[in-house]
């Protein structure tokens, strides 16, 4: 199965993503679903709609949607959960958005592996990101990954997009193979635990 924002003959159209502005942290998470725009809340449900138990669903977003978006449409679907997050980098918002998350509950347990060049790179906000998380590493990481697991279900996403606003195409999947699941989990906690990669 697949789901796509835009027709491959609207590639080079000029179509830009619409951007959540940043608000405060603050910010409930009802307010935050509200700014979720049209195109980004119809391809989220029909995710939604395809996925079950052992379901795969291919997406492609012609940067209409972003990852921290999937994050909280789906923890705020889920309930209550636990997050793994392994991302390149990490931009202000998303951290704001998880943070809000984390603080109202939605959020048991937020984990997550970044590039080491994080703490630098995105210093003015990495607060955020050192108040919002339970355990992170920081490591050279390239992989965009995220782990939602709830007591009724467990996905994974895996795509080219960092958590920021990126008007650009970015794809991936969704499964909630739990063989799939599982994989990524493992070796995210590997590195969680000290595991080095070079």
């Amino acid at each position: 199965m697949g789901s796509s924002l835009f027709k491959i003959d609207d590639i080079g159209t000029g179509t830009a993503a619409e951007k959540l502005e940043s608000k405060h942290s603050k910010t409930s998470t009802a307010d935050m679903l509200v700014q979720i725009n049209s195109k980004a809340k119809h391809l989220l449900t029909k995710i939604k709609d395809d996925l079950g138990h052992n379901t795969h669903v291919d997406f492609v977003t012609a940067g209409e949607l972003s990852i921290h978006q999937f994050i909280l449409y789906f923890a705020t679907l889920f309930g209550k959960c636990n997050v793994y997050i392994s991302s390149w980098a990490i931009k202000e918002e998303p951290a704001r958005v998880l943070l809000s998350l984390v603080q109202d509950g939605t959020i048991q347990k937020l984990y997550g592996v970044f590039d080491y060049r994080i703490k630098t790179l995105d210093a003015k906000h990495f607060q955020l990101i050192e108040k919002a998380f339970s355990a992170y590493a920081l490591t050279k990481n390239h992989s965009k990954v995220v782990i939602i697991e709830s007591e009724t279900l467990s996905l994974v996403i895996v795509s080219s997009a960092n958590l920021s606003n990126n008007p650009r195409i970015e794809c991936g999947f969704i499964s909630t193979i739990d063989k799939t699941v599982q994989f990524h989990k493992e070796w995210m906690t590997e590195v969680l635990n000290g595991k080095t990669v070079y």
